[in-house]
């Protein structure tokens, strides 16, 4: 009696036992598609900020997030494929409409960490690091022309690293530092050098003051051609400067077509 009164009671334990064990209910397929957004976002959030830190080249830029999307659809194909397969045998158009969604949530993510390394991007911290480490950074875009023909030179400049735009003469350069115009030394060997190589229609962007009173030995100047200036005013086009009668008028330099007219902006 005993041996069958155990029999009868192993069955029952086992279903009591299965009865206590917690339900696991099959993610819904807006759960799967979050989850799935998720493991994209996170990679990709984390690529586009590093590539706004560095301001790389735009191809640059775009090749190596579609790189970062392929390696995580290769690493996650047998979870998002079967999702894909799912919202497809749904409807075409359920199935178009997560997959915009998805695509657009993806696109701000990845929009957003950009903008946000770029702002991080342009610190002094930052970018003294990146310029110790010598990688290769996107200069910054040039501001919107007030007027056609106007070309910012201090921006330019800027553009360049930490400097601003000085004015050579004869002996010095000519720099406006608080208001004041002040002059620094300018060696013989680097006007010389950039006479010889672009005429007298240069400029020079040297190390930004921040006093009317710098020391010879902290600053560093670069010499350019006024038309390289206008060339990154106006992106595409084909222009020239035009020198004012006194080069040291700074904001009355203008970039011109060489067909002639003003250059503008489209």
């Amino acid at each position: 009696m005993a041996k069958r009164k155990g029999r009868g009671a192993a069955p029952n334990q086992k279903r009591r036992a299965e009865s206590s064990r917690p339900t696991r209910q099959a993610a819904t397929i807006p759960q799967r598609v979050w989850n799935e957004l998720k493991v994209y976002g996170i990679p990709i959030g984390a690529v586009t900020s590093l590539l706004g830190i560095l301001y790389l080249p735009r191809w640059i830029n775009v090749s190596l997030v579609i790189l970062t999307a392929g390696i995580v659809f290769a690493i996650r194909a047998d979870t998002t494929v079967p999702i894909v397969k799912i919202l497809r045998s749904k409807g075409g158009f359920r199935a178009y409409l997560y997959f915009a969604s998805f695509l657009l949530a993806v696109g701000l993510i990845g929009t957003a960490t950009f903008i946000l390394g770029r702002q991080i991007g342009h610190t002094s911290g930052v970018r003294e690091v990146l310029q110790d480490l010598d990688l290769p950074t996107r200069p910054l875009p040039p501001p919107r022309p007030r007027f056609p023909g106007d070309l910012n030179l201090d921006e330019y400049c800027r553009s360049e690293g930490p400097y601003q735009i000085m004015v050579p003469g004869p002996a010095s350069l000519s720099v406006t530092v608080e208001g004041e115009t002040i002059t620094v030394p300018f060696p013989d060997d680097l006007r010389r050098a950039a006479e010889k190589k672009y005429g007298h229609n240069y400029l020079i962007c040297g190390t930004r003051l921040r006093h009317p009173t710098p020391g010879a030995a902290e600053i560093e100047q670069v010499a350019f051609h006024v038309d390289k200036a206008c060339a990154w005013q106006y992106p595409g086009q084909k222009v020239k400067a035009i020198a004012p009668k006194d080069r040291r008028q700074i904001d009355q330099w203008r970039c011109h077509l060489t067909s002639g007219p003003p250059a503008t902006w489209p």
